[in-house]
């Protein structure tokens, strides 16, 4: 049920990136767009650690990927520095030896007021590991060399991330 939600919501989402802009004025998408860009970076959808929330008291790393690959790809420079502090509390957050006997997995997080607890559980390792890659490459895409200084840093961390997705698939296979 949560993969073909997560279906859903990709698909829904190129099909509305793929309707042509109203014919007059800026294209409303813009305004949405730069809106969405405003609440995931503000108070009500961030702390102040980088984390992006799924919901007031939840971190779940897949969506915070797919928000700030968003981010990224706004292509306005502002919004960079938000997606570094997510990218780093996400490195932060790795697991080197999980539950399942992996490494460099992530856990979903339960946030109460300041304090972040591992739930020491995730809907899919391998999906939280290919949305975090898509968000390395969506960085560096944005051309800034701030940024691709940092993707450049996180080489060992970003070789070991693709390790779970090469492993979990081998293991479906």
């Amino acid at each position: 049920m949560v993969g073909s939600k997560k279906y859903s919501i990709a698909v829904f989402g190129l099909y509305l990136a793929l309707l042509p802009p109203p014919p007059c004025g800026q294209p409303h998408y813009q305004r949405n767009i730069v809106a969405t860009a405003n609440w995931t970076t503000s108070g009500a959808s961030s702390l102040p650690d980088g984390a992006i929330l799924y919901a007031s008291t939840r971190i779940m790393p897949y969506y915070s990927n797919l928000a700030a690959i968003g981010l990224a790809k706004t292509a306005n420079p502002v919004y960079y520095p938000r997606v570094k502090d997510w990218m780093q509390w996400y490195i932060g957050h790795l697991n080197y030896s999980d539950k399942w006997g992996l490494s460099c997995t992530i856990y979903d997080y339960n946030v109460s007021g300041s304090a972040e607890t591992a739930t020491n559980d995730a809907d899919s390792t391998d999906s939280y590991a290919a949305t975090f890659a898509s968000l390395a490459w969506a960085y560096w895409q944005t051309g800034d060399p701030a940024a691709q200084n940092y993707i450049r840093s996180l080489r060992y961390e970003l070789d070991c991330i693709g390790r779970v997705m090469v492993m979990l698939r081998s293991a479906h296979q």
